[in-house]
């Protein structure tokens, strides 16, 4: 879990939430919960799809940018690429940009962004490695 400052709703005290997102049943799920010291105000809740942004930063600056790395070629390119597509809800333009990039990174996010990308990609055979992007 990745640690996320907030204000509380309830009484306005800056709080430490927690905040992580998973994968299950081809879907990305994500989740925040807190609980105000001050007055007792707490929440757990999640959701799923693509995390509001203040999350998915605070997961990124917690755990770094991760890669999806395909190295594949020939119709495998091809097959990758459609099955990006559709996941990620790309354009044509989009998806012929990331075809450029194989071999190699296509994609980064969070890893288990990644890793949910890598397991749609492997559930059509198209083989992928997930590795955290180096800082320069």
């Amino acid at each position: 879990m990745a640690p996320l400052t907030l204000r509380c709703p309830d009484c306005g005290r800056s709080i430490q939430a927690e905040v992580g997102q998973f994968a299950g049943h081809g879907r990305l799920v994500w989740s925040l919960a807190y609980a105000c010291p001050d007055c007792g105000a707490c929440i757990e809740a999640d959701d799923s799809g693509e995390p509001p942004a203040e999350i998915r930063a605070a997961i990124l600056a917690h755990e770094g940018e991760w890669g999806l790395h395909i190295e594949v070629g020939g119709a495998a390119v091809i097959k990758a690429i459609q099955v990006l597509r559709n996941v990620l809800h790309l354009s044509l333009a989009d998806a012929a940009r990331l075809k450029r990039q194989v071999p190699g990174v296509v994609v980064t996010g969070t890893k288990t962004e990644m890793r949910h990308l890598a397991d749609q990609l492997a559930a059509e055979e198209v083989p992928a490695t997930v590795a955290r992007m180096e800082i320069p």
